[in-house]
This record gives C-alpha cells, structure tokens and sequence, in this order.
C-alpha cells in the first residue's frame, strides 16, 4: 500500500511535525510505503535527513501534483490542512483521499468563501480527520462532515520528547520561552508585552523567542522599543527547538487559535508548567494543576510571575505536567489507528 501526503507549505512547524512522525512511524511496516510532497523548501532539506521519502515541486498546482500522483500511483491521499485538500480533492480520481485539519483556523467558524469551499469538496473526502473536538466543533458546517470526522489527535511519544531534548550540552537557562511561528496565531506581539511586564518586576528575567515567520520585523522593532534586547533572544527558526525548551522555566503560549497545541505537550513531557490562552486544543491539555490558561497580559504575567518566585508551587506543577504528558503518550494506538483506517479505504 502507498500514501502520499500532501501539504502545501514549504516550511516546517506543527503540522510538518505530524506528517514525518507519520511516515517515520511507518518506515515501511505493515507493507505501508509513505511519501511526503510538498511545495520545495526547508521541509525538503529536513525530511531528507530524517530518511523520509520526498517529493518537492516548485509550485504547489493542480497541474504539477497531476504529474506527481501519475509518477507515484498512491493507493491513499492523505492531504493536511485546508489547501492541500482542497487540491487533491481536484485531482484525485478514485484514489481515496483523507483530508486532515491540523488546525481550527478563524475562518472555519464562520459563512466565508472558505468554509463554503472546503464544505464543497469536503464532500469528496473519505474521512476527515481533526487533531481535536474544537475543529469540528467550532466549524460554521460541521453537520457536512460530522458523519465522516475522526478526531485522531496527535501522536505523542514523551520518552522520544525527553530523548531528544538532552540530546545536547545544557544550554543558557530561561525563565520563560515562546516556540512556534512568528504568526499572527502564534501572538508573538503579546509575548513580548507579557516579558516586557514581567522585566518591570524582575530585572534579571531571561526569554527566549523560538521560531520564524512574517511578524519577525515587527518582533524585532517591539523587542527593541520596549528595551528588551538583553531580556529575549531571538533565536529564529530550529529544527531541534527542544533542548532550549528544556533550558526553559516556564512555556508562554499565549496563541489566537490552536488545533491541538503539541508544543504545550512537549513542555509538559519536559516538567515545564504551560500557560497558555483557553483556545482549541490546549483546554483539553493545559489547565490549574500542570500551569494556567490567561486571556490578559495582566493575568500572564501574574501565572508567570507566580511560577519564577514560588519553587513549592513550581514543584507541584512540575509533577502534574509530567503526569498529563505520560496520559498523552499516545504512539502505538495512534499507529495502529491509522493502519485500520487505511486499510478500511482500501478494501
């Protein structure tokens, strides 16, 4: 059996993060062969050094991913995220196509073009798959999908999370981190209005802001403004962002919208407490035991602030962080979910 997955973007973040754990988790057992196409960029360069088969195109089109289902012959489409269904909806054929929601983006909650689109060609898909209840839930359409909707979650290794973030010398520690993309979703802005409350109550604060995207600049020029240049280090984008999440104290996500939130669950593995906003995904991960969710900056710097000063508070969440990541740790049932849902299309 073959699977091609397809996305659209050419960088490397939550939903890329899925896809190679995917395909790595496969690596050809159970007769299952898995390749990754995607428009050509740094994911190329990450999967290849991850072992995974990759097919880069220079433009993410209709006409370009033709010649790549007619090169591959994939018994299974499985397409991520909104463009890339909709696309291999248009190409697919026969050939069965999943299309999975990696995130519950603003748009799908209301009547716009685009939720008119993807209830259109969702009509297409096999089965629909969400990281978690919010995508279908908060979806202006949810009725034209629900009877094929699989909330699948994501695939959670802690031991894997914890291997890979000491697989490096002990870095600078911080008292608090920011990991995602410099994205409107992601709220970098906020994050440095909350550190810049927090230096006003503790001048020796370190931060560290991980991640790329097209907010960058004006990161840069509000880090500065407010006079945080000594306070965060920008590191930019990393491929290996989590010995430098176990350097961290506290992990600040104080997003918009999230699917799931994987990055709160890889704190959470690291004994890290999360705080974060109560949007998507993370109510079902972050709460008062294992960190805080806030929706102010005011109530951020509060839950922070608590956390850098009190240790036997800092202990407590520690423990419940790494009891509701061992409770997430999800990768043998996630793959053998996957395998009855493949074989399931294909008979």
């Amino acid at each position: 059996m073959k699977v091609l997955h397809l996305l659209a973007s050419d960088r490397f973040s939550g939903a890329e993060s899925v896809v190679c754990q995917i395909i790595t988790m496969f690596n050809n057992d159970h007769g299952i062969e898995m390749a990754y196409c995607s428009k050509d960029g740094v994911i190329g360069e990450i999967a290849k050094r991850r072992g995974i088969q990759y097919i880069g195109v220079k433009c993410f089109s209709i006409f370009k991913l033709k010649k790549v289902l007619k090169s591959y012959k994939p018994d299974i489409i499985h397409a991520h995220d909104f463009r890339a269904s909709v696309i291999g909806s248009l190409i697919c054929g026969k050939t069965p196509i999943i299309f999975h929601l990696h995130n519950n983006c603003p748009w799908m909650k209301k009547i716009t073009i685009r939720s008119l689109i993807f209830k259109f060609f969702s009509k297409k898909a096999k089965v629909v798959f969400g990281v978690s209840d919010s995508v279908i839930n908060e979806y202006a359409f949810k009725n034209s999908i629900s009877q094929k909707y699989i909330t699948i979650g994501n695939p959670f290794d802690r031991d894997e999370i914890i291997k890979k973030a000491k697989a490096s010398v002990p870095l600078k520690p911080y008292s608090v981190g920011f990991f995602g993309r410099l994205a409107e979703q992601k709220r970098p802005l906020m994050f440095v209005d909350i550190i810049k409350e927090l230096s006003g109550k503790d001048q020796n604060i370190t931060c560290v802001m991980v991640g790329d995207g097209k907010l960058r600049e004006a990161v840069c020029s509000k880090i500065r403004e407010s006079g945080l240049s000594n306070t965060i280090d920008l590191t930019g984008f990393s491929d290996k962002p989590l010995p430098i999440m176990n350097s961290c104290r506290v992990v600040c996500m104080p997003s918009a919208w999230e699917g799931f939130g994987l990055v709160a669950l890889e704190a959470l593995a690291l004994g890290k407490p999360v705080i974060a906003s109560p949007v998507g995904g993370l109510v079902n991960i972050v709460n008062e035991e294992n960190g805080s969710l806030c929706t102010s900056v005011e109530a951020f710097t509060e839950k922070i602030s608590e956390l850098l000063r009190n240790d036997d508070l800092y202990r407590v969440k520690t423990d419940a962080a790494i009891k509701t990541a061992k409770a997430f740790s999800n990768i043998d049932n996630y793959k053998m979910s996957l395998l009855a849902i493949y074989r399931k299309l294909i008979d």
